[in-house]
Formats: C-alpha cells, sequence, structure tokens
C-alpha cells in the first residue's frame, strides 16, 4: 500500500508559520468614499453654541422660544447604503433596480452622537456601540467618515442616492398650552430604545410641502441626478467625496398643534433650517413637511493628482459664519447648491481671514465668497442667520491649480458681502 505525500507550496508554509492567514483577500480596492456632514471640504468650523431659532418661535413665551444649547442637541442617523446611477432622470419604470443601481456600498451604518439612549449607560444602542456610532458621528462632522465601500465600473454617474433609514434629533418637546406648561419629551425609537426626540424621517423632512400625497420621498433617497462622476481608468485609487450640508444647519422650530389637533398645544424639536422651504408651522397639514431643506454634493479626485489655493483676505470677518467657497471655472453659482468645494474662513484677528481649500484637481477654478445673513420667513427673506449662507458676493478671481502644487492668491479687493 502505497502512502500519498503531500508538500505544501513555500508561500503557504511561510505565511502559517508567520500566523498570517494561509488565504488572504489580494483585491484592492480603487475607490475610497468619504462622507461628510458639512459645508466645508475641508477644515469646517466647529459646532455653532446654540442652534439657530426659526422666525416663527417669536410668538410663543416661555421654554418655546428660548434657544437651545448646541451641546444638549443629540442625533442619531442610520444609511442603509449609497448608490450610484448612469440616468441623467432617475431610475426607468421599466428598468429593475439590479439592472440600474451600482451596489457598492455593502454596510449599513450609524453615526450617533451617543453610544447609549439618553446618556444612560443601562441602555446601550448595540448598533451604535458595536459599531463606534460615536466616532463615527465625530468623523462625519469633522476629517469625514470613511465609508466602506467595493470599486465601481468605469464610466460617467450622474446619479447618486443616499438612503437614509432613521433621522432623530433631540430634543422635542411637546407643552400644554403656548406658556410653556406641562413639558412632555417626544420620543422616538432607535435600536429599540427610547430617545427623547423626534424622527424626522417620519414626515418632517421626507416630504415637501407641496406633495400633499406623500407620493415622492426626498430622503429615502436623498439623490441628484446632474453630477457627472467619472470614474476614472487605469489602477491608480481616487476619492468619491460626498458632502451632506448639515453641521451648524440645525435649527429650533415649532409646531403650532401637536399631532395635527387643533385643540393641543405646540410641539418643538430640532432639525435642519427652513432656510429653502420655509416652515409653515400653524398649517395643520403642512406643518409636518418641510422636505427639500437638506442638499448635498459629489465629487471625484485623484490624491495623487490634486493641488490646492491657498487664500488670503483683509476683509473684517462679518458676525455670521462665512465661507470662501470654489467652483470650476465658467460654472454658474448662486449659493443655492452647495459649492464644488469650500472652506471656513479663519484667521487671527478680525482683520485677517485666510483659507486654503485643498483636494482639487488641475483646471481652473473661480473663488467667491459666501455668508449667512438671511432667514427666510413666510413673507420672504429677512436680515436674520438661518445657518444657511446664502449670500454670494461677485465672483473674486479665477486661479489655475496645478498638481502638487498650493497657489496663493489675495481676494482683498474682493466686493464686501
Amino acid at each position: 500500500m502505497k502512502k500519498a505525500i503531500f508538500i505544501l507550496p513555500l508561500f503557504l508554509i511561510f505565511f502559517t508559520c508567520a500566523k498570517f492567514p494561509i488565504l488572504s483577500d489580494l483585491v484592492n480596492n480603487r475607490i475610497h468614499v468619504i462622507l461628510k456632514g458639512t459645508y466645508e471640504s475641508n477644515t469646517p468650523y466647529g459646532w455653532e453654541p446654540n442652534v439657530f431659532m426659526d422666525d416663527t418661535l417669536a410668538a410663543y413665551t416661555g421654554a418655546i422660544n428660548t434657544a437651545d444649547a448646541q451641546s444638549s442637541v443629540s442625533m442619531y442617523i442610520d444609511i442603509s447604503e449609497i448608490r450610484l446611477g448612469t440616468g441623467k432622470t432617475g431610475k426607468p419604470d421599466n428598468v429593475t433596480p439590479d439592472k440600474y443601481w451600482i451596489y457598492f456600498t455593502p454596510n449599513r451604518e450609524v453615526f450617533c452622537s451617543d453610544n447609549y439612549a439618553n446618556g444612560n449607560l443601562n441602555y446601550k444602542l448595540l448598533s451604535c456601540y458595536n459599531d463606534h456610532g460615536d466616532k463615527n458621528y465625530a468623523e462625519l462632522f469633522s476629517s469625514g467618515f470613511t465609508y466602506p465601500a467595493f470599486d465601481v465600473p468605469e464610466n460617467t454617474y450622474n446619479h447618486l442616492a443616499i438612503f437614509f433609514r432613521k433621522f432623530i434629533v433631540g430634543p422635542s418637546i411637546s407643552y400644554s398650552d403656548t406658556a410653556s406648561n406641562t413639558p412632555v419629551n417626544q420620543t422616538a425609537t432607535f435600536d429599540n430604545r427610547f430617545i427623547n426626540g423626534i424622527n424626522l424621517m417620519d414626515s418632517i423632512i421626507q416630504y415637501a410641502a407641496s406633495d400633499t400625497s406623500k407620493l415622492k420621498p426626498l430622503m429615502f433617497p436623498l439623490e441628484r441626478t446632474d453630477l457627472s462622476l467619472k470614474i476614472p481608468s487605469g489602477r491608480d485609487p481616487y476619492v468619491l467625496e460626498v458632502r451632506i450640508f448639515l453641521k451648524n444647519l440645525l435649527m429650533k422650530h415649532v409646531i403650532a398643534h401637536l399631532g395635527g389637533n387643533s385643540t393641543a398645544g405646540p410641539t418643538t424639536f430640532i432639525g435642519p433650517s427652513d432656510w429653502s422651504v420655509n416652515h409653515n408651522s400653524a398649517d395643520l397639514n403642512l406643518a409636518y413637511q418641510m422636505g427639500g431643506n437638506v442638499i448635498f454634493t459629489a465629487r471625484i479626485y485623484d490624491p495623487a493628482n490634486v493641488g490646492s489655493i491657498a487664500i488670503t483676505d483683509t476683509e473684517a470677518l462679518p458676525a455670521c459664519k462665512s465661507y470662501y467657497a470654489v467652483v470650476p471655472s465658467g460654472s454658474t453659482f448662486t449659493g443655492a447648491d452647495l459649492p464644488y468645494a469650500a472652506t471656513s474662513r479663519s484667521g487671527l484677528t478680525t482683520l485677517n481671514a485666510a483659507g486654503t481649500i485643498s483636494n482639487l484637481p488641475p483646471g481652473n477654478y473661480d473663488i467667491y465668497k459666501t455668508a449667512d445673513r438671511n432667514l427666510l420667513t413666510a413673507a420672504g427673506l429677512a436680515l436674520g442667520k438661518d445657518g444657511y449662507p446664502e449670500k454670494v458676493s461677485n465672483k473674486c478671481t479665477t486661479v489655475t491649480v496645478t498638481a502638487g502644487a498650493s497657489i496663493s492668491t489675495d481676494i482683498s479687493g474682493c466686493i464686501t458681502l
């Protein structure tokens, strides 16, 4: 009887002895997805001390029209996935989802201001705790969260969709009357735990006020079909940067009648500013629908083939959030959409501002200043602050960016905002 002799290949013996897996994933994804919750593409501001106040709060007294400190706000965001498609008008009705969408982000991701329900250590939020939701949250609103992703076939993708499952923000408080008697915390569920707050996805940011039949969801998915995202050929890595403007856009709102009941007291809640679509707080049907105030943009760049613009400016910083923004030269920029890239204005004194916009592919860029000087009311724009920098200067200058270089420009002569 012959005995069979098996000889392991040398590389398997080596890796086994070295305590590495015998077989490993030899595929390196080129794509690097960065998700940001900021207006800025780099160097974002810190959090505003207080949330902004909707103009309708002025009609109320007591705690109802008292500003909430940013430190008291909690936020829990659940995103199921991000998808890409090529269509410029969305997915055709006669095409199945698997034939249209590129499913390149396999993981559900959570972003939690706290890994425990209402800070109670006895009520752990398992998804937040196990998936480092608090760390994800911090990254989302600073340098950006690296969203796990698979490579995408080379193509031009016009359609990007972000599928929000839950978006809970607290506090949300109902009152028995307009004098703020008998306040009661409103609650929503996240990971089967009750959290003080309101799920904005139930209706508030999901549907536009004009969508009375609730036929067009705006957050599942939050989408655009005009992005022209070109996946480069070759083997070099590239970045897909997605920016959703949330940080420093939070506002305190009021709904005049809890649950649409005209005999009930008001409810306050924290949510995105109504900078684009005014919140009608008194209408029983429209008060719970203010979709259209959450916007995003996306861009692609090769980190080995980018430059930056270093901006100096002697204009005094205004008493509001202001930014430097760039768009590809010749593009129309009115401030109604997020710029291609942007940075906060910073400086050691109020008479000296500076900022650097980085990770810009080679090309020509127009520079603008933007600032938050207006508040949207039922009568239209009025002086005030709502978190959104809708005030846009004339074009300051045009700069040519080259790879591997930082181009300096002084825009001190740019028209004052």
